[in-house]
């Protein structure tokens, strides 16, 4: 359903939908301008799921309820949590075709301690 919404609303320049109703005949008000959550997102996920091991389905399934984000949203993300090393991913990228995050890859997070938080 998100992405059927997406669609037809307001998308910023990361791709991230905004949900709320908007006149496509005036600029989105302030309301719109939120912090780029996209940015943000890698950190929160590291955070959420320190210490966790689960499938890319899973964690989008348990992080997106009352989130903007949509399921290529977390795939691009995963894969750059995993070329930045923050992620320990199953399988790797080099068994893996190139580009890809399918929902049965399993991710996990290192712990806070691992982390250095």
């Amino acid at each position: 359903m998100k992405d059927v919404m997406a669609s037809q609303g307001y998308v910023d320049e990361d791709e991230v939908p905004s949900l709320a109703y908007y006149r496509p005949d005036k600029e989105p008000s302030s309301s719109f301008a939120f912090a780029r959550p996209y940015a943000q997102l890698g950190d929160v996920l590291c955070s959420k799921f320190a210490g966790r091991t689960m499938t890319r389905n899973e964690v989008f399934t348990e992080h997106n309820v009352g989130e903007p984000f949509l399921e290529k949203h977390y795939r691009r993300k995963l894969l750059e949590l995993e070329n930045q090393n923050r992620i320990y991913v199953d399988p790797d990228s080099s068994t893996r075709r190139k580009g890809t995050f399918a929902k049965h890859v399993r991710v996990t997070f290192p712990s806070r301690s691992e982390n250095g938080k």
